[in-house]
C-alpha cells in the first residue's frame, strides 16, 4: 500500500548571492510568520471575530488569555470603570457635604427655623392638616439627607447585599449622632435621627435597585 504524504508547501527564501529552496520546516514557519503578521496588520476587531472561524479553532488559537485581554480592552469595559470612578468621587463630595452639615456647631437650620414656623402656620390656616408640623419636616429632612448615601452605595459598591449596605448607613448615621453628643452640645442627638437616617438609605438602595433592573428600552427616547 502507499502511503500518500501531506503536500508540503515550499517556500523561497532570498540571499545575498541568489534564491535558493527552503526546507519544508523552514517553509511552515515563514508560513506561520505571515499568517501572523497578517493578522496583526488587520484593523481591531472584537471578540465575536476572535472566535468566529469557520472550522470552529479560533478560540482555541487565541486562547482564554487573549478572550479576556482584548475584553478588557475594549471601550465599554473601560467605560464602565470610568462611570464607577465619576460615582465613587461624586460618594466622595457627597459624604464631605454631610459632615460639614452633621458637625456644624449650632443647628443648620437654625437661621430659618422662624421663617419656617411663619410658613407652616400660613400652610395651616389654608387648609395643611396640623401633623405637618416643624417635627416632621426635620425627620423628613433627616430622610432625604441620607437617601442619596443609599444610592451611591449601592451604585458603586455593587458586590455588597442589601442589608450590608443598609447596615453601613446605619453606622454612618451613628457616628454623626454619637460626634454630636460627645463633642457639639449646641446639636440634639436622638434615636429618632438614627431611624429617619437608616429609612432615607433604604430609600437611597430601594431607588437604586429599580434603576438596576429597568430595560435599556423605558430610557431610551
Amino acid at each position: 500500500m502507499i502511503r500518500k504524504q501531506p503536500l508540503l508547501v515550499c517556500a523561497t527564501v532570498t540571499y545575498e548571492h541568489g534564491e535558493t529552496l527552503a526546507t519544508p520546516q523552514e517553509a511552515e514557519l515563514q508560513s506561520g510568520v505571515a499568517r501572523d503578521s497578517t493578522n496583526s496588520s488587520r484593523p481591531e476587531a472584537g471578540l465575536a471575530d476572535d472566535i468566529s472561524d469557520p472550522a470552529g479553532r479560533g478560540f482555541f488559537r487565541y486562547g482564554c488569555f487573549r478572550a479576556v485581554a482584548r475584553l478588557v480592552k475594549s471601550g465599554s469595559f473601560q467605560k464602565s470603570l470610568a462611570r464607577i470612578g465619576l460615582l465613587r468621587w461624586i460618594l466622595l463630595g457627597y459624604f464631605v457635604v454631610l459632615a460639614f452639615i452633621a458637625f456644624w456647631p449650632t443647628p443648620v437650620d437654625k437661621p430659618a427655623a422662624g421663617d419656617l414656623s411663619v410658613l407652616l402656620d400660613l400652610l395651616h390656616r389654608n387648609g395643611i392638616p396640623e401633623w405637618i408640623d416643624y417635627g416632621f419636616v426635620e425627620a423628613s429632612s433627616n430622610v432625604l439627607l441620607f437617601a442619596p448615601a443609599g444610592l451611591l452605595l449601592a451604585l458603586t459598591l455593587r458586590r455588597k447585599r442589601w442589608w450590608q449596605l443598609l447596615a453601613l448607613g446605619t453606622a454612618v448615621s451613628g457616628t454623626v449622632e454619637l460626634g454630636q453628643l460627645l463633642f457639639l452640645p449646641q446639636r440634639f442627638s436622638s434615636l429618632q435621627d438614627i431611624l429617619m437616617n437608616t429609612f432615607g438609605a433604604g430609600l437611597g438602595l430601594l431607588l437604586a435597585t429599580v434603576l438596576k433592573r429597568l430595560p435599556l428600552s423605558a430610557v431610551r427616547p
